[in-house]
């Protein structure tokens, strides 16, 4: 009972800080969307956002909320041991990658009390935590002993917080444009060689034991860090929409517990 009230509040809570995100992205985007043709600073910077993104952003959410969600209750089994822990944990960090447009929902109400450069160090984490996790769940899944995990975790957390401290920020000169707050070739190129690594890990396991489950896994991790990549490396584009539809897939393509339990 008490591991009930506990997931329960796990639950909870996340539900209710995805929605919050949801509601601050609607209102950004009714706020576009009945933007007059007036000479403002708001206006201003709301035709910098674009709707695409603003919708990639809210359907990115829920996607994430869904993809912890079904995390959280994957049958107790061997298969999931690893699974249960870590992906919840990564589709927690995931949900800070939309921080592009809570600092546009900032600007715009003005409200600069809370530190830009924080938020940033923030969403850098995020995506080096959560990406380095994936790594961890694949070589955790190879067969190393669980009982480790927890120490895995928490080197991983330190390391990625050692690396976002030692970037060098530019927030003020553009704090509309994130491909700008760092140097994005090596954000970039830095996180697409982990994602590299974890796919690898996963289709490792597969190559070792060739069962349709294994497989169906690696698929859906690679959808998931390839719709992760495109939503980072390319803001304010309708790529950025098309690749959270691939990302959206590889969440959905774990929904069938049951399916997969059995494979």
């Amino acid at each position: 009972m008490k591991s009930k009230v506990i997931k329960g509040l796990y639950i909870g809570t996340f539900g209710l800080f995805s929605l919050l995100l949801i509601l601050l992205m609607v209102s950004l985007l009714l706020r576009k969307s009945m933007m007059q043709p007036i000479e403002t600073s708001v206006n201003r910077l709301l035709e910098t956002i674009s709707p695409s993104y603003l919708a990639s952003t809210i359907l990115f959410i829920g996607a994430t909320f869904v993809g912890f969600l079904n995390a959280l209750l994957l049958p107790p089994t061997s298969r999931n041991e690893v699974e249960k822990i870590i992906l919840p944990i990564a589709f927690i960090s995931f949900s800070f990658l939309i921080m592009p447009n809570i600092i546009n929902y900032l600007l715009i109400l003005h409200l600069y009390e809370i530190s830009f450069s924080f938020l940033v160090r923030l969403y850098l984490f995020a995506a080096y935590f959560s990406f380095a996790l994936l790594v961890v769940s694949g070589i955790f899944s190879l067969g190393i002993n669980s009982s480790k995990m927890g120490r895995y975790i928490l080197l991983v957390g330190v390391l990625a917080l050692y690396v976002t401290n030692m970037m060098r920020l530019d927030v003020a000169s553009f704090p509309q444009q994130s491909l700008k707050w760092t140097d994005s070739l090596m954000f970039i190129s830095t996180l697409s060689v982990i994602a590299i690594v974890s796919i690898l890990n996963y289709w490792a396991i597969y190559a070792r034991e060739s069962t349709q489950h294994n497989m169906l896994k690696a698929i859906r991790i690679m959808l998931i860090l390839i719709g992760i990549m495109g939503f980072i490396s390319f803001p304010e584009s309708i790529v950025s929409l098309v690749s959270v539809g691939i990302y959206t897939v590889g969440v959905f393509f774990g929904l069938s517990r049951r399916r997969f339990n059995q494979l």
